[in-house]
C-alpha cells in the first residue's frame, strides 16, 4: 500500500532529493555521452579507430557492470560504490584534454569506462530501492527528472561547443559531477542503500552456476545484447551522421535533448504500463520503435 506522506515529511524530502540527484547526474553526463565521439574526431581518430575504441569499451562494460554489482552486494551499499565510481570517473574524464598521445587517450578511456559504465544502472538500482522503501512515488516519476536534466544540458552543451570548442564539455561535466557528489551526500544511506538489505535478506554467497542455468534469464540477456549492440552503435556514430550533413554541434545537442524528452511520457506512465502489460512485451514494443527510428535515420 502506498504511504500517504505530507509535502514537508522526511520521506517527501528524500524523494525530492532523489529527483535532484537524477537531474544533476544526467545533466553531467549529457556533456560526455553525446559528444565523446566529437572529442575523438577532434583528436584525429578516424571512423575505424573510433569504432575499435567503442568496441573495446563495450567489452569492458561486460566485465565492469557485473563486477561492481557483485561488489555492491558484498559490501551492502550502492551509495558507497556509486560515490567511488563517480569520483574516479570524474577525475579520469577531467584528465582527457591534457593527454597528448592517442595511446594515452585510448588507455584512459578504457579505465574510465570501467568506472563510468556501472553508474547509470547503479543509480537506477538505488532509485528503485529508495522509492520502494519510502513508498511515496514511483521510479518513473523520479527517473524522469534525469531525462529532463539530460535534455536541458545536452542542448546547452551543443551550443557551448559551437561557441567555445569541445573542451567546454569537460568544464560542464566537472561542475555537475561535483554537484552530483554533494547531492549523494545529502541522501540518507540507511534508508536507500542496500545496507539494511545486507543485514536482513541479502544472500551470503552468489551461486553463479545456478544463475547461468536459468534459461529465461540467459534468453533475456541474449535479447538485451542483440538490442544493445545496434542501439549503441547507432548512438555512437550519430555525430558522424550530423557531420555528413554539415550540421552544427547545436543540432547534435538538440537531437540528444529530443531523445531524452521522448523518454518522459514512458516514465510517467511506466507503472500503469507495467500493470497492464508484462515487462517483456514493453521491451518488444520498444524494439519496434527502435527499428523505426533507425530506418528513419537511414532515409534522412
Amino acid at each position: 500500500m502506498v504511504k500517504i506522506i505530507s509535502k514537508s515529511s522526511p520521506e517527501s524530502t528524500e524523494i525530492r532529493r532523489f529527483g535532484i540527484l537524477a537531474f544533476i547526474f544526467w545533466a553531467a553526463f549529457s556533456a560526455y555521452y553525446p559528444f565523446s565521439v566529437v572529442f575523438l574526431s577532434n583528436r584525429g581518430f578516424d571512423n575505424i579507430s573510433i569504432g575499435a575504441i567503442m568496441s573495446m569499451n563495450s567489452f569492458i562494460v561486460v566485465i565492469a557492470q557485473p563486477t561492481w554489482g557483485i561488489i555492491c552486494d558484498y559490501i551492502g551499499s550502492t551509495k558507497k560504490v556509486f560515490l567511488l565510481n563517480l569520483t574516479v570517473a570524474a577525475l579520469l574524464l577531467a584528465s582527457l584534454p591534457f593527454h597528448s598521445s592517442k595511446a594515452s587517450i585510448v588507455v584512459t578511456l578504457g579505465v574510465l569506462t570501467f568506472f563510468e559504465s556501472p553508474l547509470p544502472p547503479l543509480l537506477d538500482s538505488w532509485l528503485i530501492r529508495g522509492v520502494k522503501e519510502i513508498g511515496h512515488s514511483t521510479f518513473g516519476n523520479v527517473r524522469l527528472w534525469g531525462s529532463i536534466g539530460f535534455a536541458c544540458m545536452a542542448y546547452v552543451n551543443g551550443k557551448l561547443i559551437d561557441l567555445s570548442g569541445i573542451s567546454v564539455i569537460f568544464i560542464s561535466f566537472g561542475i555537475f559531477a561535483v554537484f552530483t557528489l554533494l547531492a549523494c551526500i545529502n541522501i540518507r544511506s540507511n534508508n536507500i542503500s542496500s545496507d539494511s538489505i545486507k543485514k536482513s535478506s541479502a544472500p551470503k554467497s552468489l551461486n553463479i552456476g545456478k544463475l547461468l542455468k536459468n534459461r529465461n534469464y540467459i534468453l533475456f540477456l541474449v535479447l538485451a545484447t542483440l538490442l544493445t549492440i545496434p542501439h549503441r552503435s547507432a548512438y555512437i556514430f550519430l555525430p558522424k551522421l550530423f557531420d555528413s550533413m554539415g550540421a552544427a554541434r547545436e543540432y547534435l545537442g538538440m537531437s540528444s535533448s529530443i531523445l531524452a524528452l521522448s523518454e518522459i511520457p514512458i516514465f510517467i506512465f511506466s507503472s500503469f504500463l507495467i500493470r497492464k502489460l508484462q515487462p517483456i512485451y514493453l521491451v518488444l514494443i520498444s524494439t519496434i520503435f527502435f527499428i523505426i527510428r533507425q530506418f528513419l535515420f537511414m532515409v534522412v
